[in-house]
């Protein structure tokens, strides 16, 4: 993301075949599938108060899909 402040906690959920399994990411970035497919990503971001323990500030959520060759 482009745009300050970053957000500072972030969740990926993979959702395939109706299961939903989470992704590790690493430094911002995760890694597709090997295995040939369409996967399709939930993309959670929140902007947590420093300060208030379990105040959002602001969240953001994406979905989209990829397809592996």
């Amino acid at each position: 993301m482009e745009y300050e402040p970053k957000p500072n906690k972030i969740h990926v959920l993979q959702i395939s075949s109706n299961e939903k399994s989470e992704v590790n990411v690493s430094n911002n970035h995760f890694s597709a599938p090997t295995q040939k497919g369409i996967y399709y990503y939930s993309y959670g971001a929140w902007w947590m108060d420093e300060k208030k323990e379990n105040i959002s500030n602001g969240d953001a959520n994406y979905a989209f899909a990829i397809e592996v060759k």
